[in-house]
Order: C-alpha cells, then structure tokens, then sequence
C-alpha cells in the first residue's frame, strides 16, 4: 500500500522528466551555432555547385566554338573570340563555384560580382541571381563565410546538412526531363 508522502512524489499523468536519449541535442556552443547557419550554407553551396555546372556547360559550348572556326579554314575572328571569352568565363565560374564549396571568402566577392551582372538578364536572371546576392551578403551569409565560422565547422565535422527525399525526387525529375529534351534534340538533328 502507498502512503500519502509516496503519492504526492508520484504523479502518472506529469511530463517525463528526462529529454529522452542522451544524443537527441548537441548543446555544445559550435554545434549551436552550426545547426543556426546549417541550411544558409548549404545554400551557398548549392550556389557553388549550380556555379560548377555553369562551367561544364560555358567550357563545352565555349570549347565547341573555338573547335569549329579553328577548323573551318574561313575564320571569323569576332566567332574566335566569342569562344575563347566562353571558355575564360567557363574556367572563372569553376574556380568561383569550387571556392563557395569551400566558403573561401574570396569566392564570395567574385561570385558577387558574377551574380551583379546576372541581374541585367531579366527576369529570371534577375530573381536567380537577387537570391544568390542575398545569400552571399546578407548577415547570415557573411557569417558563414567568416574565419569564426571556419572553426565552427572545424569542431563539428559530423553534423552535416540532410536534404529532403522529396527535394532529391524533383531533382532526378528535372535531370530526368533534361535528358530526355537531349535524347529527343540528338534524334531529330
């Protein structure tokens, strides 16, 4: 039988008093810090990759115009030019896309600049490349990019970010219907 003192100290309908495993919450100072800046630097280095994908895409075209009036023995020397700034600006955008991978500070002015001059290619130009200045200069985006949090990441090497099994779903999606568009280009070219 119970005694009064041993029902006062016993209540079955309280909220548990433990925060369940001992793992769930990191509260060391970095890790609180990395998770508040998780997603703005996975963001910026997306950016970093749409900017690596860029230069695949500016060398092959760049690459397949220098090839063609280098082969063809009328050269026109504005179409050789157009090719070489393709490819200048192709290998720009590699290095740049690399450096926001790496959140290199430098890599954050350059690709600044590149997105400034985006802006004039209205409107979708305009609204990408407004994002990507906002996630470069905005407060948050110069955190990320600070010697400060360098050393957060530094500490925490495990906490990575996740991305959505619905966002990797539209990706192989549009990867998908961009390949296809190419299947379908090549077979009736």
């Amino acid at each position: 039988m119970t005694t009064n003192a041993d029902s006062a100290d016993h209540n079955p309908f309280a909220a548990p008093q433990t925060m369940g495993y001992a793992g769930d919450i990191d509260s060391r100072p970095a890790a609180l810090i990395r998770q508040q800046y998780l997603a703005h630097e996975a963001s910026v280095q997306s950016v970093g990759s749409l900017y690596i994908l860029g230069c695949l895409l500016t060398l092959v075209a760049g690459g397949f115009l220098t090839f063609m009036v280098l082969s063809n023995s009328a050269q026109n020397s504005s179409d050789e030019g157009m090719g070489l700034l393709l490819l200048g600006l192709g290998f720009a955008q590699g290095f740049i896309g690399f450096g926001l991978n790496k959140l290199k500070r430098w890599a954050r002015i350059s690709a600044a600049l590149f997105a400034g001059v985006g802006l004039l290619a209205f409107p979708i130009g305009t609204l990408i490349n407004g994002y990507i200045l906002y996630l470069l200069l905005s407060a948050k985006g110069k955190m990320v990019f600070s010697d400060e949090y360098r050393e957060v990441i530094e500490q925490t090497p495990e906490i990575k970010y996740k991305t959505s099994k619905v966002l990797w779903f539209f990706l192989f999606l549009l990867l998908g219907i961009i390949g296809l568009g190419i299947v379908v280009a090549l077979l009736a070219g």
